[in-house]
């Protein structure tokens, strides 16, 4: 790059030369368009060394292909027990044989000396178990096999005399593995009162999970639910359908732009893992939920649904003056059966989500008496502050107020919004026997949803997209009774787009660069307006993988080994600064026409950039049976992730941040190549009725992709992008001096892989009345946690009490750059947990589950986006010290109950017909869920500590004298009492500590009634639902987070911001009222 000299201006930091376009054929009318599949050579995109591992690898994954299994994500269940007589002496040579009832495949195996069987990876389903020995009666039992878990059944035979049955389902105890989590089976899946029919919804029926509350979107942001597990970041989970990974580039979780993730009519269940899981699943810290879908059977069958809302049904919103408008359709099917009875079955699923709802806005905007130049000035009593000729076009942007003046200069504005969405989505599934032990599955899905989002303002719209397409290729190979192997390959897309239409009507005259639209405003005390980043943005992925597992049952082992490979291929397009930034620290500055610091990108900019990189991961893991009742479980993963590259070398990096004047280009950063993660666990049962078990496990987990890290920020960096801060700029045209600041965003260039040691000890009892009680103590301690925030402060003079004091208008450590947004590795974190969860199995009709978790998540702040909560501050304040910043993770959430029930009320077959009509064959169930609040972190606007931040990361200090329990006063218009804090002296930070006071907790009642009419009653159906969900039945009020900007940050004797502790949004909806109807034959 060639520095700018003095007297350049604004010339010397345009870009000088732009680097060639992607060629014409990949453009059509402005979108992107690219092949499905890569060229060769960007598909492997590896250096020597790379290479190399990658030879390895795939010469592991070729021997285990001698074997022909494995997958390495496996999402099969397994059986295991002991063969005996009725002298309980062991039975070698038994035939253990399971036939999948629903498909007819079969599985064998065959007790050895000591009379163990065991049968893995098999397929989610019911079956039927049958045990065949010579002189002995045939033993018959029926059981389900469910993902992830091993159920153990031991069978005592009879002398030969008739032969007998059982029915068996999931062991109630988890005997053979350390791990915590859950399964939610079908039932579950189907029963309960689904918002939207999104299931991920249900993962917060297990203990250590906890909801996101967080109303950004974005290109960066997850449009669905957001969860966190285990002490982890939302974006260090694994979603895997089908062992497929569906997170998009930045590891967001299920959800389209609609918020929803369809399909629930093919999904058979799915496992939520959240502590300590074994060696074979990987790449993440946090949980993992793995999703089984449904495969077809023998016989045809098939479901139809459609769902229905509307408005007039419902309860009014909290802030809504009239009930808005409001209306949802949702319908759908699904059809499986044989394609060759006894070799090869299939399934379809088709889904479709059309909505319109009213949303009631409530904002902030400068009010009557501060548009007139009525504003008292606190500098000069009995003077006023006038409007500036300059201001007043970007003043008229802005609505006039409609509620309540707040007598500061800001006023509240109430406008009625509609947010449209659609959504479609498509799977199918075909599964093949193709006979000697072998069987492949594949199966596609598709989605595809757009969204139109109200801003703050009218006319503030943004319009998103979002498109994924899910590939699975499995086959599966019996080599023996003792071997099994399953390779699997993946294709995974994602692609989501934003189109800003703010300022759209507005004229050009209000630009800083022509034809660039509105600058985005930021004025203390107002929420932003304008669109930060262009109008246009995407993120786009395509994963490709391979992965082969083996299974090998010897004796007292189970023994697992596996080799995966992934390669992202990923595009980003994120061009922030767009439009330029002003930043008012508050009213009266804006008013005046004062902003502090311009953002701003300039001409020639150029972010889309084509990245890649790949994931290689190796393990073994092997579960000892040293007796009946003692397991023991023990593997060891290695992950490595390359380097992210770029197509056309267009990356940018600092080695050394603080001294390298010219950035290195072509190169991002060095990851560490020896991500080594020990797996332990131990299962005991100390009595012979195998009513208690004790459990402990503990493993390392790490976050290996970097992709999620640092993609928002590579396009953004000189050469190619050139970002300019501006201190006290002119307005509304800034002249942009010789000095101005070019700034960048790189991450740490020697890489350390964030990490998170998980670890747990358990009780597990079985209780009467089919019940069974969980006691855990669950904890994690995470190491290399990603933080952010500018690296390039000033350097502060230290008292000798400690304190740190920056003095205006110091220089900035390097003086090449101005803002270096940067991401180290370098955080910690803390959980610890007390889960309780008792959970009663289905009889007499009625099966719950309540579940309790009592935490504590303490972290240095980690992150790069504001996603965990609306209150939470991603960004360090300190750059030279961590413990100012040592504080509630921005998800900790002290008390997390949630229940849910299902009763299935006698069908009164034998009462008179009207009563059982009226009366029987109802299900009754229900989610009740009580949370307690985000913590959030109460700040200043503007730079008040001379840090030069571009971002409100400051904070004031508490009041001498003020009681921390008093300072929350709860309700809407005043949640918390801003007159608690203070400014302390400029240039140094205060002493509220980050995300030091809780936001208001969550409570919601959902509810579903259904009603089965009789077989055949309608079209040959043998079934046929009529169904009345309720949701927040209750209609609690479930208050978002404050606005937590206390002090405009101008003088030090200045007035706490009028709208400080105001909540002016709900993180649930008011009551609403779906029917539905549903059949199924």
């Amino acid at each position: 790059m060639v520095r700018p000299m003095a007297g350049d201006g604004l010339t010397s930091f345009i870009v000088r030369e732009r680097r060639n376009a992607l060629s014409s054929k990949h453009q059509q009318a402005g979108r992107l368009v690219l092949p499905l599949i890569p060229d060769r050579g960007k598909l492997l995109p590896f250096m020597s060394t790379t290479r190399t591992l990658f030879i390895v690898v795939l010469g592991v994954t070729l021997v285990c292909e001698v074997a022909r299994g494995a997958g390495a994500q496996n999402v099969g269940g397994a059986a295991s027990g002991l063969v005996s007589d009725a002298t309980r002496g062991r039975v070698a040579g038994a035939v253990v044989t399971l036939v999948h009832t629903e498909t007819s495949v079969t599985r064998h195996a065959t007790s050895d000396e000591a009379g163990r069987y065991r049968l893995s990876s098999l397929a989610p389903g019911d079956y039927r178990l049958e045990v065949d020995v010579p002189g002995f009666a045939r033993h018959t039992q029926h059981l389900r096999i469910v993902a992830g878990q091993t159920i153990v059944l031991d069978v005592q035979l009879q002398i030969a005399a008739g032969d007998e049955e059982v029915q068996v389902f999931a062991s109630a105890l988890q005997r053979e593995s350390a791990e915590l989590g859950g399964i939610v089976d079908r039932d579950l899946v189907l029963g309960l009162p689904v918002n939207g029919r999104s299931y991920e919804q249900l993962t917060l029926l297990e203990p250590g999970v906890v909801a996101t509350t967080s109303r950004e979107t974005g290109v960066l942001y997850q449009h669905g639910l957001k969860i966190n597990v285990t002490g982890a970041s939302s974006r260090s989970n694994a979603w895997l359908l089908d062992g497929t990974s569906v997170a998009d580039l930045y590891n967001n979780g299920l959800g389209s732009v609609a918020g929803t993730f369809l399909g629930l009519e093919a999904v058979r269940e799915f496992q939520v893992m959240t502590n300590a899981y074994d060696a074979s699943h990987g790449g993440v810290s946090g949980g993992v939920v793995s999703i089984i879908t449904k495969s077809g059977s023998s016989d045809l069958h098939g479901s139809a649904f459609g769902t229905f809302r509307d408005g007039r049904l419902d309860a009014k919103s909290y802030f809504d003056t009239e009930k808005p408008e409001f209306w949802r359709r949702q319908a759908g099917f699904s059809l499986g059966g044989p394609v060759r009875r006894d070799r090869a079955v299939f399934f379809a699923t088709g889904e479709w989500l059309r909505e319109s709802r009213g949303i009631t806005q409530v904002t902030t905007v400068p009010s009557v008496a501060a548009r007139h130049g009525h504003l008292a000035d606190p500098q000069r009593p009995g003077g006023t502050i006038a409007v500036s000729p300059l201001v007043e076009p970007f003043l008229d942007v802005f609505p006039l107020p409609n509620g309540i003046d707040f007598g500061d200069g800001l006023a509240e504005y109430r406008f009625e919004a509609v947010r449209p969405t659609n959504e479609g989505f498509g799977q199918g599934r075909i599964d093949v026997d193709l006979g000697r032990g072998n069987s492949v599955f594949a199966r596609v899905t598709f989605d595809g949803a757009r969204k139109t989002e109200p801003g703050n303002y009218p006319e503030a719209d943004v319009e998103w997209e979002s498109e994924s397409r899910f590939l699975t290729i499995e086959d599966m190979h019996v080599a023996s009774d003792s071997i099994v192997n399953t390779a699997r390959f993946s294709y995974s897309f994602t692609d989501l787009e934003q189109t800003d239409t703010t300022g759209r009507g507005f004229s050009d005259d209000l630009s800083i660069v022509p034809g660039r639209g509105i600058p985005h405003f930021r004025v203390g005390g107002m929420p932003a307006f304008g669109s930060l980043v262009s109008p246009h943005t995407r993120a786009r992925q395509r994963l490709f993988s391979l992965a082969d597992d083996v299974a090998i049952s010897k004796g007292s082992h189970l023994l697992k080994m596996g080799a995966l490979v992934e390669h992202f291929d990923a595009l980003v397009d994120f061009q922030i600064f767009w439009a330029g930034r002003y930043t008012f620290p508050g009213i009266a500055q804006f008013l005046e026409g004062r902003p502090s610091v311009l953002s701003l990108a300039l001409p020639g900019s150029e972010s889309l950039r084509e990245l890649s990189s790949t994931q290689f991961g190796l393990y073994a893991q092997d579960d000892v049976k040293l007796s009946p009742g003692l397991t023991l479980s023990g593997g060891l993963r290695w992950e490595l992730a390359t380097a992210p590259r770029e197509a056309e070398g267009r990356l940018v990096a600092l080695p050394d941040p603080l001294h390298d004047v010219v950035p290195v280009t072509g190169t991002l950063l060095r990851t560490e190549k020896m991500n080594l993660a020990p797996r332990l666990g131990i299962t005991w049962m100390p009595n012979p009725d195998g009513h208690t078990v004790l459990r402990a496990g503990a493993g390392m987990f790490y976050d290996i992709n970097t992709l999620p890290f640092v993609a928002q920020t590579v396009g953004t960096n000189p050469p190619f992008f050139d970002q300019v801060t501006v201190r006290n700029p002119g307005f509304p045209h800034p002249d942009l001096p010789v000095s101005t600041e070019l700034s960048l965003g790189v991450p740490a260039y020697d890489w350390q892989t964030p990490r998170l040691v998980h670890y747990n000890a358990a009780v597990e009892r079985v209780l009467p009345w089919r019940t069974t009680l969980t006691v855990a103590y669950a904890g994690s301690r995470g190491t290399n946690v990603v933080r952010s925030g500018d690296l390039n402060a000033p350097l502060p003079d230290v008292l000798p009490d400690g304190t740190h004091v920056f003095a205006p208008g110091s220089p900035r450590r390097n003086p090449a750059f101005g803002a270096i947004s940067y991401r180290t590795p370098d955080g910690n974190s803390w959980y610890d947990a007390l889960q309780l969860k008792l959970t009663r199995r289905l009889h007499e009709g009625l099966q719950f589950q309540a579940s309790y978790t009592l935490s504590r998540a303490t972290d240095d702040t980690q992150g790069t986006v504001p996603t965990e909560s609306d209150g939470s501050v991603t960004q360090w304040m300190d750059p030279d010290r961590k413990a100012p910043d040592r504080g509630p993770a921005d998800f900790d959430r002290r008390h997390n109950l949630t229940t849910s029930f299902i009763w299935r009320m006698p069908s009164l077959r034998d009462a008179p017909t009207m009563l059982r009509h009226v009366a029987g064959d109802w299900t009754i169930s229900g989610i009740l869920a009580l949370r307690s609040g985000n913590p959030f972190t109460v700040g200043i606007k503007g730079d008040y500590s001379h840090t030069l931040a571009r971002v409100s990361v400051h904070r004031p200090n508490l009041r001498p004298g003020v009681d921390p329990d008093r300072i929350i006063l709860g309700g809407a218009e005043r949640y918390f009492d801003p007159s608690a804090f203070e400014l302390q002296a400029p240039g140094t930070f205060g002493n509220v500590g980050r995300n030091s006071l809780t936001g208001p907790g969550l409570a919601t009642l959902d509810l579903a009634f259904a009603k089965a009419l009789a077989s055949g009653s309608v079209g040959g159906a043998r079934r046929l639902e009529l169904r009345l969900d309720i949701f927040n039945a209750l209609n609690h009020t479930n208050l978002g987070v404050p606005q937590r900007i206390a002090f405009a940050g101008v003088r030090q004797d200045e007035a706490p911001i009028s709208s400080a502790g105001r909540i002016t949004t709900t993180t649930t909806g008011p009551r609403e009222i779906q029917l539905s109807l549903r059949a199924s034959w």
